[in-house]
């Protein structure tokens, strides 16, 4: 599901993602985001394929991160 921002919450988000902190939340995400590319690249790079549900973890892993931006823009997430 996507979420709509308005013109306030998008500025709002843009000034929190210029500061270096962010929520323990989001933090985790991005690290197992990553660790999981990671792994895909690898296994990529040894096999040739990667799994496509492997591939869908990853984006909705993506999309859920996306979420969680909006959430600490609107407030709903420290």
């Amino acid at each position: 599901m996507f979420k709509v921002l308005n013109k306030e919450t998008v500025f709002k988000l843009m000034e929190l993602t210029r500061k270096p902190y962010r929520p323990l939340k989001i933090v985790e995400l991005k690290e197992h985001i990553e660790a999981k590319t990671r792994v895909a690249e690898l296994t990529y790079n040894t096999t040739g394929s990667i799994s496509p549900v492997d591939i869908q973890e990853i984006v909705q892993m993506k999309l859920d991160l996306d979420n969680l931006y909006a959430l600490w823009a609107e407030g709903k997430l420290e």
